[in-house]
């Protein structure tokens, strides 16, 4: 007899009470012969002015194949009085207003995955403790089509403030923000102390986030020994944030190139909500001020993606596929230099495999040794083509 799953995970996301995605029992299930339902809390995440919890279901056989138009009731309570829930939608559905605390209940013919949000109301979201139960409730049909009596599960999500759920450097990170916005100050002694390019010197900025950071250019595990190369990533930063330090940190510094690492953070909303269509006018606006000054463009590809462990669910992959072919496109109108890394790297989800990377988003030693004799091509064609000009 064929066992039916029904699989609800979720992602709690909000601005002024973050919502954590922890619950008092890690999963709930209801089951009888022919028919499983289980409830399973996915783990939290954080976003910037973001107020909405995000729900993922599924359905799927004992052969883990989707169900489609399986029914399924979802139900959501406050269990601690003080959380006053707004809304409650499923994806592409209807929003249902919610006029008390009381909760709300809505149906769906699930096929594949619903997106469910529910908004919270800032000032009740704030509180110190919290909890919220989520209700998932539906007739599963036996192996002979026959309908059998509701299966329910349940769990219990505790909801905490923002404050008591970031880390120390999310903490400085949001803090920097509001001061200095694009962290002008991080190079400034550098930049300061940096001298103009020697006579015949090929000099290359890399402008980008932890990536680049975290890749060595010298030492024992450095990747370019010798070379004129300047590493300009900051942690955590988007595509807007280094377009406006672009000046002081690659344009003022008279590099030959500069090679543009960037968007991976501006998927994961680090800064807030961004369309792919203002990852790439920023990427292209870089592009556009290394031009107008004389430097030669190196674009690379985001690094591939499948989940970011400090905000999952975002589902990265495609849309990292999306901007890396605009990418690609682009630079061969405009006559600029793509690397390719993504091609190189990923693995069978689009993701970085183990051998490459701990978390799947920033490259171990042996991810950069796929990645250096890339860019190196990347930038003696770019620095060929300079040559021509």
């Amino acid at each position: 007899m064929n066992r039916i799953a029904l699989r609800v995970a979720f992602l709690l996301i909000a601005a002024c009470g973050l919502f954590n995605a922890s619950a008092l029992a890690a999963q709930k299930t209801a089951s009888y012969p022919g028919g499983e339902l289980t409830l399973s809390p996915r783990s939290s995440s954080i976003a910037i002015r973001a107020q909405i919890a995000y729900f993922e279901i599924t359905v799927k056989d004992s052969r883990g194949l989707l169900i489609p138009n399986q029914e399924v009731r979802l139900s959501l309570q406050p269990a601690t009085g003080g959380l006053i829930l707004k809304s409650l939608a499923i994806s592409p559905g209807t929003v249902i207003g919610i006029p008390s605390a009381t909760g709300a209940t809505a149906a769906t013919d699930i096929s594949g995955v619903v997106g469910v949000s529910i908004e919270i109301d800032p000032k009740t979201a704030a509180s110190p403790l919290n909890l919220l139960k989520l209700t998932a409730s539906a007739n599963l049909k036996s192996s002979d089509g026959s309908t059998q009596p509701a299966l329910t599960a349940s769990a219990q999500l505790t909801i905490l403030p923002q404050e008591a759920l970031l880390s120390d450097w999310q903490k400085q990170f949001n803090a920097r923000l509001l001061t200095d916005f694009p962290w002008l100050a991080k190079f400034n002694e550098a930049n300061a102390a940096l001298a103009l390019p020697a006579a015949g010197e090929d000099r290359v900025v890399f402008m980008g986030d932890s990536i680049t950071e975290g890749w060595h250019f010298t030492g024992p595990q450095g990747s370019f020994p010798g070379k004129p190369y300047i590493n300009r990533g900051i942690s955590g930063q988007t595509t807007p944030q280094m377009l406006v330090r672009f000046r002081q940190d690659v344009i003022a510094l008279k590099p030959k190139v500069v090679v543009i690492l960037a968007g991976t953070n501006d998927i994961a909303g680090n800064t807030g909500p961004e369309t792919p269509e203002q990852i790439e006018d920023n990427l292209a606006s870089m592009a556009d001020l290394a031009t107008a000054n004389h430097i030669r463009v190196v674009l690379c590809s985001i690094l591939p993606a499948f989940d970011y462990h400090w905000r999952p669910g975002l589902t990265p992959a495609p849309k990292i596929l999306a901007i890396n072919a605009w990418m690609k496109a682009y630079t061969a109108e405009k006559g600029y230099v793509y690397v390719d890394f993504h091609t190189a790297m990923k693995d069978e989800r689009d993701g970085l495999p183990a051998a490459l990377s701990k978390d799947g988003v920033h490259p171990l030693p042996a991810g950069y040794a796929i990645m250096a004799p890339l860019v190196e091509a990347g930038i003696e064609k770019a620095l060929k083509a300079g040559n021509r000009d």
